[in-house]
Protein backbone atom coordinates (compact mmCIF):
# COMPACT_ATOMS: atom_id res chain seq x y z
CA UNK A 1 0.00 0.00 0.00
CA UNK A 2 1.79 2.81 -1.26
CA UNK A 3 1.22 6.66 0.76
CA UNK A 4 -0.81 7.95 -1.76
CA UNK A 5 -3.54 4.82 -1.78
CA UNK A 6 -3.28 5.20 1.92
CA UNK A 7 -4.00 8.90 1.99
CA UNK A 8 -6.76 8.63 -0.20
CA UNK A 9 -8.42 5.82 1.78
CA UNK A 10 -8.07 7.82 4.94
CA UNK A 11 -10.11 10.93 2.99
CA UNK A 12 -12.61 8.65 2.14
CA UNK A 13 -13.23 7.38 5.30
CA UNK A 14 -13.45 10.67 7.19
CA UNK A 15 -15.56 11.89 4.16
CA UNK A 16 -17.99 8.40 5.08
CA UNK A 17 -17.72 10.09 8.65
CA UNK A 18 -19.52 12.75 7.82
CA UNK A 19 -21.79 11.35 5.70
CA UNK A 20 -20.09 12.43 2.37
CA UNK A 21 -20.47 9.71 -0.77
CA UNK A 22 -17.95 8.49 -2.67
CA UNK A 23 -19.74 7.11 -5.43
CA UNK A 24 -17.78 6.14 -9.08
CA UNK A 25 -19.06 4.53 -12.50
CA UNK A 26 -16.00 3.31 -13.99
CA UNK A 27 -15.70 2.32 -17.50
CA UNK A 28 -14.94 -1.41 -18.00
CA UNK A 29 -11.78 -0.41 -20.28
CA UNK A 30 -10.02 0.66 -16.49
CA UNK A 31 -9.92 -3.23 -15.75
CA UNK A 32 -7.39 -3.28 -18.89
CA UNK A 33 -4.67 -1.40 -16.28
CA UNK A 34 -2.74 -3.23 -14.12
CA UNK A 35 -3.22 -2.92 -10.36
CA UNK A 36 -7.28 -2.15 -11.33
CA UNK A 37 -8.90 -4.71 -9.22
CA UNK A 38 -6.42 -4.00 -6.21
CA UNK A 39 -7.50 -0.35 -6.65
CA UNK A 40 -11.22 -0.82 -6.77
CA UNK A 41 -10.52 -3.66 -3.45
CA UNK A 42 -9.12 -0.69 -1.43
CA UNK A 43 -11.62 1.69 -2.41
CA UNK A 44 -14.81 -0.87 -1.37
CA UNK A 45 -12.85 -1.02 1.75
CA UNK A 46 -12.82 2.39 2.39
CA UNK A 47 -16.48 3.15 2.01
CA UNK A 48 -16.33 3.29 -1.80
CA UNK A 49 -19.65 2.74 -4.28
CA UNK A 50 -18.11 1.87 -7.44
CA UNK A 51 -20.16 0.33 -10.41
CA UNK A 52 -18.93 -0.44 -14.17
CA UNK A 53 -20.77 0.64 -16.80
CA UNK A 54 -19.19 -0.42 -20.79
CA UNK A 55 -18.01 2.64 -22.82
CA UNK A 56 -18.43 5.88 -21.27
CA UNK A 57 -18.58 8.65 -23.18
CA UNK A 58 -16.14 11.02 -21.23
CA UNK A 59 -14.22 10.82 -18.10
CA UNK A 60 -15.46 13.61 -15.31
CA UNK A 61 -15.22 14.33 -11.83
CA UNK A 62 -18.35 15.64 -10.29
CA UNK A 63 -18.09 17.32 -6.80
CA UNK A 64 -21.04 18.16 -4.48
CA UNK A 65 -23.07 18.97 -7.56
CA UNK A 66 -21.12 22.56 -7.39
CA UNK A 67 -17.78 21.67 -9.78
CA UNK A 68 -17.01 19.06 -12.53
CA UNK A 69 -13.87 19.35 -14.09
CA UNK A 70 -13.82 17.36 -17.72
CA UNK A 71 -10.13 16.65 -19.15
CA UNK A 72 -10.19 17.82 -22.47
CA UNK A 73 -7.36 15.94 -23.60
CA UNK A 74 -7.49 12.06 -22.31
CA UNK A 75 -4.21 10.83 -24.30
CA UNK A 76 -2.71 13.51 -22.40
CA UNK A 77 -2.19 13.29 -18.27
CA UNK A 78 -1.14 16.91 -18.49
CA UNK A 79 -3.65 18.62 -20.67
CA UNK A 80 -6.06 21.17 -19.34
CA UNK A 81 -9.42 20.39 -17.37
CA UNK A 82 -12.80 22.45 -18.48
CA UNK A 83 -14.21 23.24 -14.94
CA UNK A 84 -17.30 23.83 -14.68
CA UNK A 85 -19.54 25.70 -11.69
CA UNK A 86 -22.89 26.33 -11.14
CA UNK A 87 -25.01 26.01 -14.15
CA UNK A 88 -27.60 24.56 -16.52
CA UNK A 89 -24.29 22.52 -17.98
CA UNK A 90 -23.51 21.68 -14.48
CA UNK A 91 -27.02 20.45 -14.06
CA UNK A 92 -27.05 19.01 -16.82
CA UNK A 93 -24.21 16.96 -16.23
CA UNK A 94 -25.24 15.58 -12.70
CA UNK A 95 -28.48 14.18 -14.52
CA UNK A 96 -25.96 12.59 -16.90
CA UNK A 97 -24.14 10.46 -13.89
CA UNK A 98 -26.84 9.87 -12.21
CA UNK A 99 -28.11 8.19 -15.57
CA UNK A 100 -25.13 6.35 -15.78
CA UNK A 101 -25.21 5.65 -11.93
CA UNK A 102 -28.77 4.06 -12.36
CA UNK A 103 -27.44 1.82 -15.31
CA UNK A 104 -23.98 0.79 -14.07
CA UNK A 105 -23.88 -2.41 -12.41
CA UNK A 106 -22.82 -2.57 -8.65
CA UNK A 107 -19.21 -4.24 -8.26
CA UNK A 108 -18.62 -5.63 -4.34
CA UNK A 109 -16.14 -7.79 -2.45
CA UNK A 110 -17.24 -11.33 -1.83
CA UNK A 111 -15.70 -12.91 1.39
CA UNK A 112 -12.86 -14.35 -0.49
CA UNK A 113 -11.96 -10.80 -1.95
CA UNK A 114 -12.91 -11.79 -5.50
CA UNK A 115 -14.59 -7.99 -7.10
CA UNK A 116 -18.44 -9.43 -7.60
CA UNK A 117 -20.69 -7.37 -10.04
CA UNK A 118 -24.49 -7.28 -9.78
CA UNK A 119 -26.49 -10.37 -9.24
CA UNK A 120 -28.03 -12.18 -12.02
CA UNK A 121 -32.27 -12.93 -12.20
CA UNK A 122 -31.87 -16.67 -11.71
CA UNK A 123 -29.38 -18.22 -9.80
CA UNK A 124 -26.83 -20.85 -11.96
CA UNK A 125 -24.99 -23.69 -10.29
CA UNK A 126 -20.99 -24.29 -10.05
CA UNK A 127 -20.00 -21.00 -10.31
CA UNK A 128 -21.68 -19.89 -13.44
CA UNK A 129 -22.88 -16.74 -11.80
CA UNK A 130 -20.33 -15.70 -10.94
CA UNK A 131 -19.31 -16.01 -14.84
CA UNK A 132 -22.39 -14.50 -16.03
CA UNK A 133 -22.15 -11.51 -13.50
CA UNK A 134 -18.50 -10.53 -14.95
CA UNK A 135 -19.86 -10.67 -18.81
CA UNK A 136 -22.58 -8.86 -17.80
CA UNK A 137 -20.68 -6.28 -16.85
CA UNK A 138 -18.49 -5.85 -20.06
CA UNK A 139 -15.60 -6.98 -18.35
CA UNK A 140 -13.32 -8.60 -21.16
CA UNK A 141 -11.97 -12.34 -21.01
CA UNK A 142 -8.63 -12.06 -19.86
CA UNK A 143 -9.66 -10.14 -16.91
CA UNK A 144 -12.78 -12.61 -15.88
CA UNK A 145 -10.30 -15.10 -16.50
CA UNK A 146 -7.98 -14.10 -14.23
CA UNK A 147 -10.24 -13.00 -11.42
CA UNK A 148 -11.91 -16.86 -11.95
CA UNK A 149 -8.68 -18.09 -11.58
CA UNK A 150 -9.34 -19.97 -15.04
CA UNK A 151 -6.85 -20.20 -18.26
CA UNK A 152 -8.83 -18.29 -21.34
CA UNK A 153 -9.04 -21.88 -22.88
CA UNK A 154 -10.93 -23.12 -20.23
CA UNK A 155 -13.51 -19.52 -19.58
CA UNK A 156 -14.38 -20.19 -23.66
CA UNK A 157 -15.08 -23.60 -22.95
CA UNK A 158 -17.72 -22.64 -20.32
CA UNK A 159 -18.93 -19.65 -22.21
CA UNK A 160 -19.92 -22.47 -24.96
CA UNK A 161 -20.98 -24.90 -22.82
CA UNK A 162 -23.41 -21.84 -21.02
CA UNK A 163 -24.70 -20.80 -24.78
CA UNK A 164 -25.40 -24.70 -25.54
CA UNK A 165 -27.37 -25.52 -22.36
CA UNK A 166 -29.28 -21.94 -23.32
CA UNK A 167 -30.68 -23.51 -26.84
Amino acid sequence: LDSSSKQEQDRIKEGKKRGVRYRAVIDTSFFDMEGAAVRIRRDIESGGEPRIYSNLPFKMVLVDRRIALIPLNLNDADSPSLLIRSSALLDALYSLFEMFWERATPIAIKKDRVIETGKPESEFPDGIEDLITLMAAGMNDKYIAAELNLSLRTLHRRVADIMKDMD
